[in-house]
């Protein structure tokens, strides 16, 4: 888009400004994830339909490509300090609008200005990375992205989970950041010398090199998947696993937009709170301290662990049948997906022998549709006294990873000391699995 080196004049207090520049490049990127772990929040509030969130996301996409084609080389010819002030002064006039939000057109225009921000600042400050240090800058400006999308949506959710003001605190911090960013900006050099001609660059032109033309077919494809679910994931993924898992907790999805803004997607983890015992039709109680802990002699305690098993049994099912219903390959979604359910604990006295694990899915891995015991034949010092386990969860792990590519032989530690004074090999897989 720009062309950073045409007449750069490196400013005289140069890498210092470095972090400034990768520091605001973050700021906008956690910005533009920022509103995503709100979407079902808003959703629910408001009570309009998927197909029009999925509208609020596209209308920044589309907004910044645009604006990337008008204006990408814009700081070229008025230089960088003005351009990426104006997109400071738009962010900042975009987050005003998610702040005073009261409907969905509100949240529109802000995606809107929000995208046009970003594609003007995005240009504006790669290229003066680039003026600044032609080694580290490309580095920053590559990851940079990424990471501030990570923040943005991990920082947003914990804020809406644990912080006051769910729907406008993340907003604000924001809000305070791009406008000491906007005041910095007058100790920064300009490294550009503004030239004349701004008004042709206006006009949108998209060319490609003979020699990589061939290269490009070969990879767009690949590019506009890997968009695609970007937008998915940012649009869709909160109120997806809403669904999916029962879970009410903001924070699951802004770690799944977190783990696909890092590159961290091979796992995903789900965890179960604690039901309240009303949720499983159980007597008024605490479930831990008056059903977990009597439930191995106590019979009506015994039923309620029996009910509050079952409720995550029924997640669990709801959950591989919507990875069952999606195509994929030659199978579907589930059959390329491994699904573990496990509990920490194999009884609410703290007993960790015969503890249950179901692993589902992954067809193209393991052989399924079986029972698998193993027997409890090393002594271990329990909680209460020594009891016989079967193989370890270690050997459970590294299958895992094995299957999905990993070449690791162990996971954790390699040996454990049974109660005989021997050593327990937690190396390599449980046979029977592949």
């Amino acid at each position: 888009m720009s062309d950073s080196l045409q007449n750069p004049q490196h400013d005289g207090r140069g890498r210092g400004h470095l972090v400034y520049l990768a520091f605001v490049m973050l700021c906008f990127f956690a910005a533009s994830s920022a509103p995503t772990p709100l979407y079902h929040v808003y959703q629910q509030a408001w009570g309009f339909s998927s197909a029009l969130l999925t509208l609020i996301f596209a209308v920044y996409a589309l907004s910044l490509l645009a604006t990337l084609l008008v204006f990408g080389s814009l700081s070229d010819y008025l230089g960088r300090r003005p351009v990426i002030f104006a997109a400071l002064v738009l962010e900042i006039l975009s987050l005003l609008l998610f702040i005073g939000a009261t409907d969905v057109s509100w949240l529109i225009a802000a995606r809107v200005l929000q995208g046009i921000a970003t594609g003007i600042a995005t240009s504006a400050l790669g290229a003066a990375m680039l003026d600044t240090s032609q080694t580290q800058g490309p580095l920053i400006n590559s990851i940079a992205p990424m990471f501030g999308m990570a923040l943005g949506a991990l920082g947003t959710s914990a804020l809406v989970e644990y912080a006051p003001m769910p729907l406008t605190l993340a907003y604000l911090l924001l809000l305070a950041a791009f406008v000491l960013q906007a005041l910095y900006l007058l100790r920064v050099g300009e490294t550009v010398t503004p030239q004349p001609g701004v008004l042709e660059t206006l006009k949108p032109a998209l060319s490609v090199p003979t020699r990589a033309r061939s290269t490009l077919l070969l990879i767009l494809p690949a590019d506009i998947a890997a968009w695609a679910l970007g937008g998915f994931f940012l649009s869709l993924a909160p109120s997806l696993l809403a669904a999916a898992t029962g879970s009410t907790s903001v924070l699951n999805g802004g770690l799944a937009v977190a783990a696909l803004s890092c590159g961290l997607t091979d796992i995903v983890t789900i965890r179960g709170g604690q039901l309240s015992p009303e949720t499983i039709g159980a007597p008024p109680g605490d479930l831990h301290a008056d059903y977990a802990h009597q439930a191995d002699f106590e019979p009506t305690a015994a039923g309620v662990m029996t009910d509050y098993h079952t409720w995550y049994a029924e997640r669990f099912a709801e959950l591989l049948d919507k990875l069952d219903a999606i195509p994929e390959g030659s199978g579907t979604m589930l059959d390329h997906t491994i699904v573990v359910w496990t509990n920490e604990l194999s009884t609410g006295s703290h007993q960790h022998d015969d503890l249950p694990i179901v692993v589902a899915g992954g067809t193209t891995h393991f052989r399924s549709g079986r029972l698998i015991r193993y027997a409890p034949t090393s002594p271990v010092q329990g909680p209460w006294s020594v009891v016989d386990v079967g193989r370890p969860h270690n050997q459970l792990l590294t299958s895992l990873a094995q299957a999905m590519g990993s070449s690791r032989t162990s996971v954790g530690l390699t040996e454990v000391a049974l109660s005989d004074g021997s050593m327990l090999d937690c190396t390599g897989t449980l046979d029977g699995l592949f």
